[in-house]
């Protein structure tokens, strides 16, 4: 003999079944967008000053702050510069000339830390040659070096082992070092 429907509705089953399904539409919230000039947090907030739990809200004003647009990382340059040291070196011995002769012109876009920069009388007219330890280089250390007819402000208080963003064009590259063609373009990344 077949349950007649409204004992199975009014059984603890049905009503469950029930209350279930409208639970989960009626508390189901749209997701929010976070609110212009919000800032979230991820990683471990033990010993730090953060609120911490649910619906917890934190304001944290600095004062003085300026907004910056943020800036474009540099794209994946292909030949990497350690690609380009392993080639060269990888060559034959009476090869490698010709070899880091190939990579002459070649356009790069590479981060950098600011080493040192020292001025040098050409001419009529000083130029600066600019020292930087390649950002994604191990030990051995692979630099850039490159001259400027005149260093920006910016550059000129930079302090060792600023961040810099670099691109150019190579005019050498020999025993891990890479000499670009003056006055190539320069961002300091404050980071």
């Amino acid at each position: 003999m077949q349950t007649p429907w409204w004992e199975w509705t009014l059984s603890g089953i049905g009503t469950a079944g029930v209350l279930a399904v409208a639970r989960r539409f009626i508390t189901k919230t749209p997701p929010q967008a976070p609110a212009k000039n919000t800032l979230a947090l991820q990683g471990p907030v033990s010993g730090t000053n953060l609120a911490v739990g649910d619906n917890a809200r934190q304001e944290i004003h600095i004062h003085g702050a300026t907004h910056r647009e943020p800036l474009p990382k540099p794209r994946k340059c292909e030949p990497s510069p350690r690609d380009i040291i392993q080639k060269i070196n990888s060559a034959m011995p009476f090869l490698r000339d010709s070899t880091a002769e190939a990579f002459e012109g070649v356009e790069v876009h590479w981060l950098a830390r600011f080493s040192s920069a020292r001025k040098e009388e050409v001419e009529d007219s000083d130029r600066w040659w600019i020292h930087c330890v390649i950002e994604e280089s191990e030990s051995p250390y692979l630099s850039v070096q490159f001259a400027l007819s005149e260093p920006q402000p910016e550059l000129k208080s930079a302090e060792k082992n600023q961040l810099l963003c670099v691109r150019g064009r190579i005019a050498n590259a020999k025993y891990g070092s890479f000499f670009l063609r003056p006055d190539p373009e320069i961002e300091l990344l404050h980071r």
